[in-house]
């Protein structure tokens, strides 16, 4: 008899009754804990030892002291509350990566981008507020616009000023060190697109609204992906928070997109480009462009598109065996996979690739594939 498990693919069952009770030679008091040992119920067992196959298999460089984790998190409350913690009577913590990546980084910007760090940096120090948008054509990784952003967020946290970090998808926010979503980071209300005039879902002496009041600036990454009623929701919730009637209350907010990533047309080939660049030639005589020959391939009818995509389905649609040959996914060693939670906002969450490392009974251990932290070695539970 074959037993369906919770962890990885299958498992033979028992034979005898008393099988029944015995788990890897190991005869257990009760059903109940039998069942536990095969990962068939959860209890708070399943976590510790989720957490002691972590530990074992961690990298040494995720393995951190107590006092590293202390200063992180006295960072975090810092940042949370607007404030220095000595005013608290408190010890403040060490900012002395920010102040060295400043130090390292600044002199590193290129001609184009300092023309943008320095202008947005004096904005900081002089306090006037205002919009402004940084148009990175071409996306991530061609222009520098993460590292730019990064750099200005570095120069206000060293300074143990508050910046906050948004991005419109969860993606995105890998890229941005403290960032977070823009739902989650300014509470944007979930009926944006059903009220007249939507605002974020925060109390004024939350410390959501306190960190929107004594923000420096606020940095919008992928703006271009969200509703224009997202951007109308923060702007008035930042005037009523700041008791300012300047736009966005007189903050200072950094937008930051591709504008030809607009939607519904969020992925794009060489084509796609060359034809949003005015790179393909226009017919003289019609004022019209023509699709190059390998543009796509396109189908007549719906049901045309279906045969192509799904063939012979008409067919198959009742074999089960046919169904589960065209969706057979077996996790394994190397496989390619992608997050679908937000295990980890600042790194891990969803859209992160990954791959597969190494499968063990509550972890998997993976590598991240894409992004700002690539390279970097991940435990998903």
């Amino acid at each position: 008899m074959l037993l369906p498990s919770l962890t990885f693919g299958e498992r033979w069952g028992p034979d005898i009754l008393q099988s029944l009770r015995s788990v890897d030679g190991v005869l257990c008091a009760t059903f109940r804990k039998a069942c536990q040992r095969l990962y068939l119920l959860e209890n708070d067992s399943h976590w510790e030892l989720t957490l002691a196959d972590a530990t074992v298999s961690a990298p040494e460089n995720q393995s951190r002291t107590n006092d590293e984790i202390r200063n992180e998190v006295l960072v975090l409350i810092e940042d949370m509350c607007g404030s220095l913690l000595s005013t608290l009577g408190m010890s403040e913590p060490n900012r002395s990566t920010h102040v060295e990546r400043v130090r390292k980084n600044v002199p590193l910007l290129n001609a184009e981008q300092k023309n943008v760090y320095d202008p947005l940096m004096k904005v900081v120090d002089d306090g006037t507020g205002g919009i402004y948008f940084l148009n990175a054509l071409g996306g991530t990784g061609r222009t520098g616009k993460t590292f730019v952003i990064s750099l200005i967020l570095a120069t206000i946290r060293s300074r143990s000023q508050i910046a906050l970090a948004v991005a419109s998808s969860g993606i995105a926010v890998t890229l941005l060190e403290g960032g977070r979503t823009v739902h989650s980071a300014l509470k944007l209300p979930m009926n944006l697109l059903t009220v007249d005039n939507p605002t974020c879902t925060t109390t004024k002496n939350s410390a959501t609204a306190k960190l929107m009041r004594e923000c420096k600036i606020v940095i919008w990454d992928e703006c271009m992906m969200a509703h224009k009623l997202a951007l109308k929701a923060v702007y008035r919730t930042m005037k009523y928070l700041r008791g300012d009637s300047r736009r966005f209350g007189g903050a200072m907010i950094l937008l930051s997109s591709d504008f030809r990533q607009t939607l519904p047309a969020a992925e794009f080939s060489r084509q796609l480009l060359a034809l949003g660049n005015g790179q393909i030639p226009i017919d003289v005589l019609t004022g019209l462009i023509s699709f190059p020959a390998n543009f796509c391939e396109f189908t007549s009818s719906k049901e045309e598109l279906i045969t192509k995509v799904f063939s012979s389905i008409d067919v198959n649609y009742n074999n089960l065996d046919w169904i589960s040959e065209q969706n057979n996914l077996q996790l394994k060693e190397g496989s390619i996979v992608i997050m679908l939670r937000n295990l980890n906002p600042s790194n891990f969450c969803n859209g992160t690739r990954l791959s597969v490392k190494k499968l063990m009974n509550n972890v998997i251990q993976s590598t991240i594939i894409k992004g700002n932290f690539k390279g970097e070695e991940v435990l998903i539970p």
